[in-house]
């Protein structure tokens, strides 16, 4: 009984059934599960737990950063709601199908003939009709964009009456979340990956 003990409340046994467990869902499921065993490399090297653990280690300090970059966020999607709805108007690709369906619909793939030839058709979408687009506009192609939200707003002219509002608006959202809040959150990760660095060099 006891010997059975040991072996349920040992990690490598339950880490082995896993992977076994795994191999299994690759044969018979699908082969896309066989990449979970990548884990293994984490596990195993000292240098990726590392990485891992600057993460896991502050997680609160990270996780209180995102709150207040979602706030700020949520402050900017309210501004650009009330104030400069026009300029949220962005590019987007239709893709149009030569071959139609039924009732009008484009069929992008035929399941006889294959794949079916395709145009890309742009066209020019207002992303900030309600307060929700605009919340997704602002926190989704703000952030991935290097310049901010700026980046992908219409580029107003000089002679609009919303150009300094617009001037404003983008240099804040360029300073407080590209530049301080996405820096605080790196500097977190960055200092804690070191200070796990010192303490195996002390070991």
């Amino acid at each position: 009984i006891n010997g059975m003990k040991q072996v349920i409340q040992d990690y490598n046994f339950w880490f082995y059934v896993v992977n076994v467990l795994i191999c299994v869902l690759g044969i018979c499921v699908h082969p896309l599960f066989f990449s979970i065993l990548l884990v293994q490399f984490i596990i195993n090297d000292v240098t990726l737990m590392n990485v891992i653990q600057s993460v896991t280690r502050n997680v609160n300090s990270i996780f209180m950063t995102a709150i207040l970059a979602i706030i700020l966020i949520y402050f900017f999607s309210i501004i650009g709601y009330l104030f400069l709805q026009s300029d949220f108007l962005i590019s987007v690709d239709n893709i149009a199908s030569q071959n139609q369906g039924a009732f009008g619909n484009s069929t992008i793939v035929n399941s006889i003939s294959g794949p079916v030839e395709q145009n890309n058709v742009e066209n020019d979408e207002y992303f900030c009709t309600t307060m929700f687009k605009c919340i997704y506009t602002v926190m989704n192609l703000g952030l991935r964009s290097g310049g901010g939200i700026g980046d992908v707003l219409k580029r107003p002219s000089y002679e609009n009456p919303n150009f300094a509002i617009r001037f404003f608006y983008d240099l804040l959202f360029y300073l407080i979340i590209i530049v301080i809040i996405l820096n605080l959150v790196f500097g977190v990760i960055i200092d804690t990956f070191a200070d796990l660095r010192e303490e195996k060099s002390k070991i």
